[in-house]
């Protein structure tokens, strides 16, 4: 069973004037889900990494699966950023996943090896 956690990221990630949102979090089943929108890149990295660090500290989740169903974009730095919250992740015992990605995100995870270490969910 699912249920909605309240957001625990800044507004700022949340706000309309923001390249990336937080649209909600959902938690059960040991995973938490992170929906996003908007694109990925240098001006919010530094801000939606402790973000998501958070959402899984609070869940205890040994997953975390971040919905880019609604994402448009992920530069050089939104990379970095999936491989810093792996490495994260990894060393709390938890797993991180891509799920809904575009078929030019899906190909530039998969150009890069980064499906090596984040899992891709149709």
């Amino acid at each position: 069973m699912s249920q909605t956690i309240p957001i625990a990221c800044p507004p700022d990630l949340q706000g309309p004037g923001s390249p990336i949102r937080v649209l909600g979090i959902q938690r059960g089943d040991g995973m938490v889900v992170i929906d996003l929108a908007g694109e990925i890149r240098l001006d919010c990295s530094e801000r939606l990494y402790p973000c998501i660090l958070k959402c899984q500290e609070e869940s205890s989740a040994s997953a975390v699966v971040l919905d880019f169903g609604r994402i448009q974009f992920v530069d050089s730095q939104g990379l970095a950023l999936l491989f810093m919250l792996f490495k994260a992740l990894r060393e709390r015992q938890c797993t991180l996943a891509v799920r809904h990605a575009s078929p030019h995100v899906s190909s530039l995870l998969e150009m890069t090896r980064l499906v090596d270490y984040i899992q891709l969910i149709p």
